[in-house]
């Protein structure tokens, strides 16, 4: 529910809560460290890195560059984890195409990347959200951002703030380091989901099993121009 402006509150974490924060960046750095140590500079955005989290709280990790599907894959693979979905995304004909990779059955535990390189708009979408690197993992140091309600989210010593940013764009864009149009443009885009619900992206593709990245990619630029075009800027 998206809240209300004016809206605000102050939270502070039990030792439950804490505990809770420190399970799910266990688990972000066992999943990181093997791409770290490739030199792939993982982030980690959302509720972990902001600190807000709670038992169904996902763990999203990013590396924002394009790098080679076997690198990621084997890197991975060789480390424990096992690959149960792989899914290729284009939120919009103009934003950059994402390869998803579950690393349990029910997308709670992804890792993505990119299939060409990042403009500047599309990775303050992930500061608008939060986002720390690896090495901030462990010393449990947490970052402002937005959850889904439309809440800037800012930790304090002993919890967080929760501020509405709707009417507060222009402070908020101060806050996260972005453009205000960025923040402007989630409010719009979260606030008509609650009128309208979730519309779905503009592409959308799971592969089959034994389909590998490149045949996926062969077979999106035959059938659709702008996933096309996307791909053929690649850096």
């Amino acid at each position: 529910m998206i809240c209300r402006p004016g809206e605000w509150r102050g939270v502070i974490y039990n030792k439950d809560r804490i505990d809770l924060l420190k399970k799910f960046r266990r688990e972000a750095i066992k999943i990181s460290k093997p791409l770290y140590l490739r030199g792939l500079n993982p982030y980690v955005y959302g509720s972990v890195a902001r600190g807000d989290v709670n038992p169904n709280s996902d763990i999203d990790i990013i590396i924002l560059r394009y790098v080679s599907p076997f690198l990621i894959e084997s890197t991975l693979e060789s480390y424990g984890f096992e690959i149960r979905n792989k899914v290729i995304i284009q939120a919009t004909p103009y934003n950059t195409p994402k390869v998803y990779y579950w690393l349990d059955d029910y997308g709670k535990k992804v890792v993505s990347y990119l299939l060409k390189k990042l403009t500047s708009n599309e990775i303050s979408f992930y500061r608008f959200g939060g986002m720390i690197d690896y090495n901030s993992l462990g010393s449990l140091r947490r970052v402002p951002g937005v959850d889904k309600r439309l809440m800037l989210i800012q930790p304090t010593n002993d919890g967080h703030i929760e501020t509405c940013i709707i009417g507060r764009e222009g402070w908020a864009s101060k806050i996260l380091s972005i453009p205000e149009s960025i923040v402007n443009e989630r409010v719009y885009m979260l606030s008509k989901r609650e009128i309208y619900g979730r519309t779905g992206v503009f592409l959308e593709y799971t592969l089959s099993p034994g389909e590998d990245i490149a045949m996926a990619i062969k077979y999106l630029k035959n059938r659709n121009r702008y996933f096309r075009e996307a791909i053929e800027k690649i850096q």
